[in-house]
C-alpha cells in the first residue's frame, strides 16, 4: 500500500551502478497532453522522470530526483491550472 496521494519510495540505478532513493508520484492526467509533460520535463533536466502507467486513464507516475521534489511539486501545481492533472492512489 502506497502513502497518502499516490507516492511511493523506489531506487533505481544510476548510470554509475549507484543506488539512489527517488520519489514516484502517481497522477491521473489529460491523456492528451502525457507527450507535454513527458518533453516539459525532459526540457526540466533532472527534476523528474515521466513513466506512463496506463495511457487510456491518463496514469502516469512521477520518478522525481533527491532534492527536486519542491521544483517537481511547484511544476505540477502550474500545469494544473492548465489542464486536468490529479494525484492518483494506485
Amino acid at each position: 500500500m502506497l502513502p497518502s496521494g499516490g507516492a511511493s519510495l523506489f531506487q533505481f540505478g544510476e548510470r554509475t551502478g549507484g543506488r539512489v532513493e527517488s520519489i514516484r508520484k502517481y497522477y491521473r492526467m489529460d491523456r492528451t497532453q502525457i507527450h507535454f509533460l513527458r518533453f516539459l520535463l525532459e526540457a526540466y533536466e533532472g527534476v523528474a522522470v515521466l513513466t506512463t502507467v496506463d495511457a487510456t486513464l491518463g496514469l502516469v507516475v512521477l520518478a522525481i530526483a533527491p532534492g527536486r521534489e519542491a521544483e517537481a511539486d511547484q511544476l505540477v501545481e502550474g500545469l494544473q491550472h492548465e489542464f486536468m492533472m490529479e494525484p492518483a492512489v494506485v
